[in-house]
């Protein structure tokens, strides 16, 4: 059985987007199956209550396709006191029918948060989505899509072999642990959330496992030498740096205190600013955050592997500058944090944010001379750490970039916190928590 396809879109949003986007979809589940509410189809009869068409379109529908681009959120917001919003009426029909939903961003759009949707529509905002990337992506994207729809609506693609009772989890991780691409492009990034985490809305990168070249011969000494590194399991990565408003979250369950830092305390209570990346925080702050979440810091190896991927780039976009468009750094500043969700087109192979520019972060790794080697010492998780620990250069520099920070002080730098999950198949038994805290001791 074929599965019927809703497209929900925004024509000012992205309307030739969509366009492409449908024209795919019908060649992989045939024009009878395939639903854009676009006039000049035809599929819209004249003199019909369009709302009550819609409402008809979707309960015939198995699966549907909610295309974001870059104006849809603003849209959304600007009619959220109107009845006519068929965007949004579209959207809570299959919410309320239980219709299977796929998030579609369009390029480097960001995921909306749940706290700029509509109650109706929030959980929205909690289901993974499929990123659908512009030329030379689009036709790949679109076909990685397309077996999504039919995995999660419980075909077999016989091309991949994939099983029918597979979720797409588990076909996630099944395609990180075999990863073998040699272009980071061929990465199809997958982001999700996970409901038994304290921040359940907290979306994390799926990072495969692959190897890449660390360090730079063209940096400081500290930098060098360049060396192979192999990532032999994937794993999680946070999406964008802990919040304010995630780190008031860990505050208020008395895992952590408020940073003491006099500006970063300052950014911290400001409430245009709590979606901005928390600074001003130590390491066993940063550590015991982590721990709260039933997570740990990365190593090293582990944040430079999702900065760069395995063509090894200097920036996480690509290996050229493009003049700082794509990243916060102090022209572009002001000054202070700016929101996790900016600069989208920064992201990483993996759609991890802000890996270079805005902020530092702190990694669990002890810091060491290069080469890396992981089980030399240098991993800091947890106990009395004794020594310097690293955190990653962010502002106006590149993803090999290294310094040593007083782990017992947030001294003068800002600082955000990546957490990592191993991607351990027993995650929903609960020993995928369990794992990830293995590392992990209370006490200083």
């Amino acid at each position: 059985m074929t599965p019927k396809i809703f497209i929900s879109y925004r024509r000012a949003d992205s309307q030739d987007f969509t366009d492409r986007l449908f024209e795919h979809m019908e060649k992989h589940f045939g024009p009878e199956n395939v639903f854009q509410d676009v006039g000049d189809s035809g599929k819209i009869p004249l003199g019909v209550d369009f709302v009550d068409y819609l409402a008809e379109q979707v309960r015939a529908c198995d699966v549907v396709l909610v295309v974001i681009g870059e104006q849809w959120l603003r849209i959304l917001k600007e009619r959220l006191d109107r009845d006519d919003d068929f965007v949004r009426i579209e959207v809570e029909s299959a919410l309320e029918q239980g219709k299977i939903i796929i998030p579609v961003l369009k390029s480097a759009t960001p995921m909306p948060a749940g706290a700029d949707l509509p109650a109706s529509i929030r959980k929205v905002a909690r289901i993974n989505a499929s990123r659908v990337r512009p030329n030379p992506d689009f036709a790949r994207d679109c076909e990685t899509l397309a077996e999504g729809v039919r995995r999660v609506f419980g075909m077999v693609n016989s091309r991949s072999g994939v099983s029918s009772t597979q979720t797409p989890l588990d076909a996630a991780l099944q395609r990180a642990e075999g990863f073998g691409g040699k272009r980071n492009r061929d990465w199809q990034p997958f982001v999700t959330t996970f409901a038994d985490l304290p921040i359940p809305d907290m979306p994390f990168c799926l990072v495969p496992a692959g190897s890449f070249q660390m360090g730079s011969d063209d940096g400081i000494s500290n930098e060098q030498p360049v060396h192979e590194q192999r990532i032999a399991q994937p794993y999680w990565i946070a999406q964008y740096p802990v919040t304010n408003a995630q780190w008031l979250q860990a505050v208020r369950a008395g895992a952590v205190k408020e940073p003491k830092d006099k500006s970063a305390l300052k950014w911290y209570k400001d409430a245009a600013l709590a979606d901005a990346p928390l600074v001003g925080v130590d390491w066993f702050m940063a550590r015991d955050f982590a721990a709260w979440m039933g997570c740990r810091l990365p190593t090293e190896a582990e944040w430079e592997y999702a900065a760069r991927g395995v063509e090894s780039w200097r920036y996480p976009w690509g290996s050229n500058w493009e003049d700082g468009e794509r990243v916060i750094w102090d022209k572009t500043s002001g000054g202070r944090p700016n929101l996790g969700t900016s600069k989208p087109e920064g992201a990483s192979w993996v759609d991890a944010r802000h890996l270079i520019g805005n902020v530092w972060e702190w990694t669990g790794s002890r810091y060491q001379p290069y080469p890396y080697t992981e089980d030399d010492g240098r991993r800091g998780s947890g106990g009395r750490v004794r020594g310097r620990l690293v955190a990653r250069m962010r502002v106006c520099c590149f993803a090999a970039a290294r310094i040593t920070g007083d782990f017992v002080s947030p001294a003068a730098l800002t600082r955000y916190i990546a957490l990592i999950l191993p991607a351990a198949l027993t995650f929903w038994g609960g020993t995928f928590r369990g794992a990830s805290l293995a590392s992990v001791t209370s006490g200083e």
